[in-house]
């Protein structure tokens, strides 16, 4: 803005910043602009799926069907199990499930996940020992059913493995309860 006096009365005049401006070469810079953005190149799933040449690099891939399986057990555990187990064999409000396979089959887990106020109920010799060690406490029960239970018992199987292969469940040994 300036001022300017006219007949003693002192008026504000806008200056005019926006000079003729030739939009043309503007418009087409951002047209070019936006289209080398767009054009198709590797998208972030090929690019995880490609080979890095650069030494001390590895190949990245898309997780098989077992790792996704993996995956999601061990989110179900971190969000359920964690709070009272540990997947080693420490003691915490509930037993460690290090080992747990070689002292319970996976049927025997099952049916204690769904339900051990039940197990103990009917009196499952393994289920009173566990709820007369652990101060008289059920442990609480869940609804797992079909691939979440699966994934949830296939974690808590295969998460101390190491770098051995997975196993599945019909491979762990044959427990007779």
């Amino acid at each position: 803005m300036y001022i300017v006096r006219v007949n003693n009365l002192l008026l504000f005049k806008p200056i005019n910043l926006m000079k003729k401006v030739n939009l043309l070469p503007i418009t087409l810079l951002f047209i070019i602009l936006y289209a080398t953005a767009c054009t198709s190149g590797p998208s972030s799933q090929e690019t995880k799926n490609t080979t890095n040449n650069s030494p001390g690099v590895s190949k990245v891939q898309k997780p098989d069907s077992l790792t996704q399986v993996y995956n999601l057990g061990k989110r179900l555990y971190n969000n359920s199990c964690l709070p009272c187990h540990t997947t080693s064999s420490e003691r915490t409000v509930g037993p460690g499930l290090k080992g747990i396979f070689e002292r319970r089959s996976v049927d025997w887990v099952m049916r204690w996940i769904h339900n051990s106020q039940k197990m103990i109920a009917d009196g499952d010799p393994y289920a009173v020992k566990l709820y007369n060690e652990y101060n008289k406490t059920a442990m609480q029960s869940f609804s797992y059913k079909g691939k979440d239970m699966h994934a949830l018992l296939f974690y808590i199987a295969n998460v101390n493995r190491g770098d051995k292969p997975y196993i599945s469940l019909d491979k762990l040994p044959r427990i007779k309860d």
